[in-house]
């Protein structure tokens, strides 16, 4: 066990200069001393304490929660109290850790949350009020069942969540963070649903992957500069909200492994498209994109054998990637014009096509 410095807790004050301090691969250590007594320090990391099992109000010692009412200067502190000025809390392979105490919910100025790799923890306070909030992030937390964001969370700009397998639930309060930028889902197998997605202006990257219960993504509208849009190998999803027809900068679209995705929101107008990837969406029959296309470089149409073909794709000028592989008849009539007018075209990948077609050698020239 880590113990105070010297034979008192009292000796711990002769530290009281102490600016920066980091635990590492301390693997004995099974209770922490009251470093809450420490008024200048600054910065406190925490890394690899197997054996501490929860971090309380006994951190501050004898003056408990409002001792914290001193420490002005904390910036970047895993604790649990009163602490109004903590604004990054990281705590990083802690697998024995089960609990925050709740008093994390009075520390509405953090800035950044970070919890990584403590597989044992399977609740975080209430994440309410937390108006400075702006980088989340929640990795290999592999117990904890719901992320109680409830409101108010309105400078958020970047949500990460991977290899959390029993989460279930996002609060609903995600909605009211509109100034997200970038929402990161991954091997979240158990997560059934995520907040409305609506109004959120400021949404740039969207990437769900491996959330296999997952049946709606609900962009209802106003994502208007969303560019990136990722969703892959989520099994039951099968609508993606009308509000995508809202999000005519999207740069790149990539479908992959969603077999039971069977339509998605008219795309028209985009004409910032530079990447479109569809692989794997069995039952996908329509994909309503239309023209004009003028920025799309790379088209990657597989294993998709009930798509009908997209009539907006043929005669494209400014393609430099086109794959075609197992997609269901009609496709290769598309393929004379889309070379023939085509003059960037760099790679071309046609495979297992159930009817054939005739090209011109001299459309193949360029290759």
């Amino acid at each position: 066990m880590l113990r105070p410095v010297g034979d008192s807790i009292t000796d711990l004050f002769l530290l009281h200069n102490l600016v920066e301090l980091e635990f590492v691969h301390c693997i004995n250590c099974e209770s922490l001393p009251p470093l809450g007594q420490l008024h200048n320090l600054q910065f406190l990391a925490f890394s690899n304490l197997g054996k501490v099992k929860h971090m309380g109000n006994e951190f501050y010692c004898n003056e408990g929660i409002n001792g914290m009412n001193k420490v002005i200067k904390l910036k970047n502190v895993p604790l649990t109290g009163q602490c109004y000025s903590l604004e990054k809390l990281r705590i990083f392979s802690c697998e024995k850790l089960s609990k925050i105490g709740d008093g994390l919910s009075t520390s509405t100025c953090l800035k950044e949350l970070d919890l990584h790799e403590c597989s044992n923890l399977s609740s975080i306070p209430n994440l309410e009020g937390f108006s400075s909030l702006q980088y989340l992030s929640i990795v290999r937390c592999y117990k904890l069942e719901v992320l109680p964001i409830t409101g108010r969370c309105s400078s958020l700009e970047k949500l990460s969540i991977f290899y959390c397998e029993k989460l279930s639930k996002i609060g609903d309060g995600l909605s009211t963070s509109t100034c997200l930028k970038e929402l990161d889902l991954e091997d979240c197998p158990n997560l059934s649903s995520i907040p409305n997605l609506e109004g959120f202006s400021s949404l740039q990257n969207l990437s769900i992957k491996w959330c296999n219960e997952l049946e709606v993504l609900p962009i209802t509208g106003g994502c208007s500069f969303l560019e990136n849009l990722s969703i892959s190998s989520c099994e039951k999803l099968s609508k993606i909200g009308d509000g995508l027809s809202t999000s005519t900068c999207l740069k790149e679209l990539c479908l992959k492994n969603c077999p039971n995705l069977s339509s998605i929101p008219n795309l028209e107008g985009f004409s910032s498209l530079q990447n479109l990837s569809v692989d794997g969406c069995d039952k996908l029959e329509s994909f309503p994109l239309k023209a004009p296309l003028s920025s799309l470089k790379k088209l990657m149409i597989s294993d998709c054998p009930n798509l009908k073909p997209i009539p907006s794709l043929d005669g494209l000028s400014s393609l430099t990637e086109l794959e075609f592989e197992k997609v269901g008849e009609g496709w290769s009539r598309l393929l004379p014009n889309m070379l023939q007018s085509n003059v960037s075209l760099c790679s071309l990948s046609i495979l297992n096509l159930p009817d054939s077609t005739w090209i011109q050698d001299d459309s193949l020239g360029r290759l």
